[in-house]
C-alpha cells in the first residue's frame, strides 16, 4: 500500500528532490538528509553522477582534485550500503578510466604529487603498470642527466651524486635489523622462542629481496654487540640461530664477523671460570672484594671505537681485580695485549645514604622513644629499598639540554637521536673521545 499509494505516485518528484539536494551538497551547501526508495533511485543517481563527473572531469584532474574522497563521503550520507561500490565505481570510471591517455601524457607533471597519482591509479587495472614504467624512466633519465657531463675531477658529478642522493635513500637495511634487534631483545614480552624462530624465518624471505645487504650488516653488528654486551638477549640459542640464517642466505664471509662475535661470549664465560680458578689457587689467599666478570672480545670481529690512551683512573676497588686478571691472561696468552674499553663497563653499587641532618639529630630519637644510652641497634639485613640504581650526571648529560634548545628552532632532538650522532660522527673520525675524560669529546684536526 505505502509503494503503490505513496511512492509510486511521487516517484518522480522524489527523485527530482534527491537529486536537487545531492547537487546542492556538491556545490558546497549542507541539504538535510531525506528517506529514499532505494531501489528505485539507484539508477537515475548513477547517470546523474556518471554525467556530473563527465562534464567536470578534465578541470577536476587539471587542478589534481578528484575529489573520490567526498564523493565516498556523500554516498554513506544519502544512500543505501549496497550502493557504495556502485557509485565509487561509476565516479572511477569517469575521472580515471575514461582519462588515463590524458594522465598516462601528465603523468611527469604528477611526479611531485606521487601519492595521489597512485591512489588514483590503482582502483583501474590497466592504471599502475604504465605509471611504474614512467617513474622507472625518470629515475634513468635523472641518472643520466647527472652523469651526463663528467670531467677529470668529477667535482659536478660529486655536487649532483649529493643533490640525487638525500631523494632515493633507503632505510630498509636499518628498519630490518631493528625488527631483528626487538625480537632478539629480553623486551620482546609475550612470544615463546618459537613464535620468534618463526619471524626470523619470515625475515629472511624479506632479507634477501634488499640490495644493501652490507647495509644491514653493520647496524646489525652494533646491536648484536649491545645485546651480546650488556646481557639483552632473549637466548643466546635465538642469536646462534639468526647467524646461522644469514650464513645460509648470504655466506660464510657475510657472517664471520658475526660468528667471532658470539664465540667470544661462550670463550669469555671460560675464561671467566679459569680466572676464579686461579685466584683460588694462589699460594696467598687473595679477597677480590667484588663480584668481578670480563668479556675479551677480538679487536677485528667487534665494531667498537677504541679509546687511544686513556687517563681514566680505576677505582681503588677495581684496581687489583685488573691487576691479577692481567696476570692471568698474560700468563695464559703470550704475545697478546689487552686493551680496557671502560666506557662500556658496568657496575652495581649497594649504598647506605645518611645525611648530615640524620647525623645531627641522632639523639632526638632517643628523646622520643624512651631510649637510654645503654639500648643496643642491631642491623636488619633483610630490608631492601624499592631504588637501588641512581643516574650521575656526567659533561655530556649537561650539554645535551644546550644541544636541545640550539636545534629547536629547526626540529626537536631526541636524546637516543644525539647519542646516535654522535656514535656516527666517532665513526667517522670527526670527534673522538677525551684522553682526560671518557664523557668529554674532542674535534679531530
Amino acid at each position: 500500500m505505502w509503494r503503490k499509494l505513496m511512492v509510486e505516485p511521487l516517484q518522480a518528484i522524489l527523485i527530482r528532490m534527491l537529486l536537487r539536494e545531492i547537487k546542492n551538497d556538491r556545490g558546497g551547501e549542507d541539504p538535510k538528509p531525506e528517506s529514499n526508495p532505494w531501489g528505485i533511485f539507484e539508477s537515475p543517481f548513477l547517470t546523474e553522477t556518471g554525467r556530473v563527473y563527465k562534464q567536470e572531469a578534465s578541470n577536476l584532474l587539471q587542478e589534481s582534485n578528484c575529489r573520490l574522497k567526498d564523493e565516498e563521503i556523500r554516498c554513506r550520507k544519502y544512500l543505501h550500503p549496497s550502493s557504495y561500490t556502485k557509485v565509487i565505481h561509476e565516479c572511477q570510471q569517469r575521472m580515471v578510466a575514461d582519462h588515463l591517455q590524458f594522465l598516462h601524457a601528465e603523468y611527469v607533471f604528477f611526479l611531485s604529487d606521487m601519492a595521489n597519482m597512485y591512489v588514483l591509479l590503482r582502483a583501474v587495472s590497466t592504471g599502475l603498470p604504465h605509471m611504474i614504467q614512467e617513474l622507472q624512466n625518470h629515475i634513468h633519465d635523472e641518472g643520466l642527466r647527472a652523469t651526463s657531463n663528467l670531467t677529470q675531477e668529477n667535482v659536478s658529478y660529486e655536487r649532483k651524486s649529493l643533490t640525487i642522493e638525500p631523494k632515493s635513500v633507503c632505510k630498509a637495511p636499518e628498519l630490518l635489523a631493528k625488527y631483528c634487534d626487538n625480537l632478539l631483545k629480553k623486551s620482546a614480552k609475550g612470544m615463546t622462542e618459537n613464535e620468534v624462530e618463526d619471524r626470523l624465518t619470515s625475515f629472511i624471505t624479506v632479507f634477501k629481496y634488499i640490495d644493501d645487504k652490507d647495509v644491514f650488516q653493520k647496524f646489525y653488528a652494533r646491536m648484536l654487540a649491545k645485546r651480546l654486551i650488556h646481557g639483552l638477549s632473549m637466548s643466546m640459542d635465538s642469536e646462534e640461530a639468526m647467524i646461522n640464517k644469514l650464513k645460509q642466505a648470504c655466506g660464510y664471509e657475510f657472517t664471520s664477523k658475526l660468528h667471532r662475535m658470539y664465540t667470544d661470549m661462550s670463550v669469555s664465560a671460560d675464561l671467566n671460570n679459569k680466572f676464579n680458578n686461579f685466584i683460588k689457587n694462589q699460594d696467598t689467599v687473595i679477597d677480590l672484594g667484588i663480584s668481578f666478570q670480563i668479556y675479551v672480545l677480538q679487536a677485528g670481529a667487534w665494531p667498537l671505537t677504541q679509546a687511544p690512551s686513556s687517563t681514566f683512573a680505576i677505582p681503588q676497588e677495581l684496581e687489583k681485580s685488573v691487576q691479577m686478571f692481567e696476570l692471568f691472561y698474560s700468563q695464559h696468552f703470550s704475545g697478546r695485549k689487552l686493551t680496557w674499553l671502560h666506557y662500556l663497563c658496568t657496575g652495581k653499587i649497594s649504598s647506605c645514604p645518611l645525611t648530615t641532618v640524620e647525623m645531627v639529630s641522632y639523639k632526638e630519637p632517643s628523646r622520643q622513644e624512651d631510649i637510654d644510652a645503654e639500648s643496643s641497634f642491631s642491623l636488619n639485613m633483610n630490608f631492601s629499598s624499592k631504588r637501588t640504581k641512581f643516574k650521575i650526571t656526567t659533561s655530556m648529560q649537561k650539554d645535551t639540554p644546550q644541544v636541545i634548545s640550539q636545534s629547536r628552532a629547526r626540529f626537536n632532538p631526541s636524546i637516543s637521536m644525539i647519542k646516535k650522532c654522535i656514535e656516527v660522527l666517532i665513526d667517522k673520525q670527526y670527534i673522538e673521545r677525551s684522553q682526560a675524560s671518557a664523557d668529554e669529546y674532542s674535534y679531530v684536526a
